[in-house]
């Protein structure tokens, strides 16, 4: 699947082809019925982090290292939890 990101009028959005969608609702039929009704308050807090992140964006962490190293410091070792598929 090859997703584009675009920005239209100040909303991020993001395209897919159509063969990939069609694909998609085979696998989940209820996809289109699906709505994401958030609440006020989780987009404020949405919208921070993003101001936050647009502002500081080397102050992220990489998501995979961070997993890593709390594998390491639990010393979860289970192949069950580790997917480096």
């Amino acid at each position: 699947m090859v997703a584009k990101k675009y920005i239209h009028k100040g909303i991020e959005g993001v395209f897919i082809p159509i063969e990939d969608w069609e694909e998609m609702k085979a696998v989940y039929p209820d996809l289109e019925l699906f709505k994401s009704i958030l609440n006020q308050w989780e987009k404020d807090i949405i919208d921070a982090r993003l101001k936050d992140y647009r502002a500081n964006p080397k102050s992220n962490i990489d998501f995979d290292e961070t997993l890593q190293k709390i594998r390491e410091q639990f010393r979860l070792n289970d192949s069950r939890i580790n997917n480096n598929d």
